[in-house]
């Protein structure tokens, strides 16, 4: 709405990064190092500790992080985390101001982003979807991949933070809120069709007595080479 937009931060100086394991405390470093005010919560003690060694002023809570920041990043596992960093009684919902961005980077149904999305438009903050792909090596080197999805402004105005994380060609929007997850679902069901057939190739080939590292260093050569078989 255009109320909406006029209270939109007009640049992003700070980020809050609501948990900070495997993917999060790396984000965290490389959002120290470009400039931004970071601010971190975790439920995990030895997790917020990272995010410390890292740069990070760390919170009590979801919404103490968020009340600090004009942008927050929500890297946690599942559905059930992202809805109680939300919307629990210490959630971000109840700390940020109209024109915050919440920028959810966990991987969820789209469907879950869109209700998200349509809870929190009501209170004037704005919803994308960040999910990553190619995991925590490509995190250390701040060389991931960012499919996303949200209103084109708000996403505009978070692509200097996910630029930290991922070159700006790997900072990719495809439409309204949910589109980002639809592409991650793309990504990992090729992921998980072709380690499933990797490993049926590679039991095939041991029934029958070959050497698997000769056939794998073979295959990595030929037209059967994919991403799971390098790994």
């Amino acid at each position: 709405s255009s109320e909406v937009k006029s209270t939109m931060v007009e640049q992003v100086e700070s980020v809050a990064v609501i948990g900070t394991g495997a993917m999060g405390k790396r984000m965290v470093g490389h959002l120290e190092d470009g400039g931004f005010d970071v601010t971190a919560h975790d439920t995990s003690e030895a997790a917020l500790s990272d995010a410390s060694d890292r740069g990070a002023k760390t919170m009590s809570s979801p919404e103490e992080a968020a009340a600090a920041a004009d942008l927050s990043l929500i890297v946690v596992g599942t559905y059930e985390q992202v809805e109680a960093v939300l919307f629990d009684e210490d959630g971000i919902a109840h700390a940020v101001k109209e024109g915050h961005i919440v920028a959810i980077s966990s991987t969820l149904a789209p469907e879950d982003c869109i209700s998200f999305a349509e809870v929190l438009q009501g209170e004037g903050i704005e919803v994308i979807d960040v999910p990553t792909c190619r995991g925590e090596q490509a995190a250390e080197e701040g060389d991931l991949l960012v499919l996303g999805g949200g209103p084109e402004e708000a996403f505009e105005k978070a692509v200097p933070v996910l630029q930290q994380f991922a070159a700006p060609e790997n900072v990719v929007r495809f439409g309204e809120v949910g589109t980002g997850q639809v592409a991650k679902t793309a990504n990992n069901t090729l992921l998980w069709t072709t380690l499933v057939a990797d490993y049926e190739v590679l039991r095939l080939a041991r029934a029958y007595g070959l050497n698997l590292e000769q056939l794998r260093d073979v295959l990595e050569r030929s037209s059967g080479d994919n991403w799971t078989l390098r790994e």
